[in-house]
């Protein structure tokens, strides 16, 4: 481990110490509980006239929704992330996720999960689509954390890509000074239990995991992860950001080749000097198929 790794993941970890340590001396947090609101809706942009045989996925945990410009002039200046199917964004504000869907020219989807202690600002998490959202919801993720006992979401929209129905969900688990492994798991499992239950024929999942091991978990069910070994996707040195893909063929044999393909899928993460966020965006390339094979079930 390197000097300079090893200083970014001593000065995150007393980040959250310190965080927890607000958190315990009394600072509650207002928990967003109502299932629809609040909200941010901006569905304003129509399909595009030039269908696509593939998505541009990017998912990008704003610290706090902070650097928004920052995080824009990332977004908008890297060629690897130019103009995208879909974005999603954690931490962020209302303000903020409607500024960057403004300024991309695209369909927004947020809600926030808490009023957060540390900034005394909405925190909560953001579906960016320039196809039509059809419906969206957020869903409440088990297990608080242990100190503030503040609520993870997880953001779901359906899309619709050129008369396709895709499952796109937003998610931001715990940290590990928030809850143990196998609450964190628990979050995963339920965000992948409800995106799968939307009955499309792909799944994409995407967000802040805070764990370098949970793509492998959501492999359990039936996830692939194209965005798996490309290194850190933080300024602590982990790769904690991720895009899962879910596809439902009609066979067993058909869902694990596709699974199979998926992984191999073009990806990549922007490294980043930790100014705009400490998290990168990450980026993935997914085919779309055929119209039938992605008809909803």
């Amino acid at each position: 481990m390197t000097q300079a790794v090893a200083g970014n993941r001593f000065t995150t970890f007393r980040i959250l110490a310190l965080t927890a340590l607000a958190w315990a001396s009394g600072c509650a947090p207002l928990n967003y509980t109502n299932p629809v609101q609040p909200s941010e809706v901006r569905c304003c942009v129509s399909s595009p006239l030039a269908a696509s045989d593939s998505l541009l996925v990017v998912s990008y945990n704003i610290r706090f929704a902070k650097d928004v410009p920052g995080a824009l002039e990332v977004l908008e200046n890297t060629p690897a992330l130019a103009a995208p199917d879909i974005v999603l964004l954690q931490e962020m504000d209302g303000p903020g996720a409607t500024r960057v869907a403004h300024a991309l020219g695209m369909n927004l989807v947020y809600y926030p999960a808490v009023r957060h202690p540390s900034s005394d600002r909405d925190f909560g998490n953001a579906v960016l689509s320039r196809w039509p959202v059809l419906r969206h919801k957020k869903v409440i993720l088990p297990h608080r954390g242990r100190f503030g006992k503040t609520q993870r979401i997880g953001v779901l929209a359906v899309l619709d890509v050129d008369g396709r129905e895709v499952t796109v969900a937003s998610v931001h688990l715990a940290t590990p000074i928030e809850v143990s492994p196998d609450n964190r798991r628990a979050q995963a499992d339920a965000i992948a239990d409800f995106a799968t239950a939307s009955k499309t024929n792909l799944v994409l999942i995407g967000g802040d995991m805070n764990d370098p091991g949970m793509a492998k978990h959501f492999e359990q069910h039936g996830y692939a992860c194209p965005t798996r070994g490309l290194g850190s996707t933080s300024v602590n040195g982990f790769a904690l950001d991720h895009v899962l893909v879910r596809r439902h063929t009609g066979s067993a044999v058909g869902d694990s080749l596709a699974a199979q393909a998926d992984t191999q899928s073009p990806s990549g993460v922007v490294p980043g000097d930790g100014v705009a966020s400490d998290h990168f965006p990450v980026w993935t390339r997914i085919a779309l198929g055929s119209p039938q094979s992605m008809s909803a079930r």
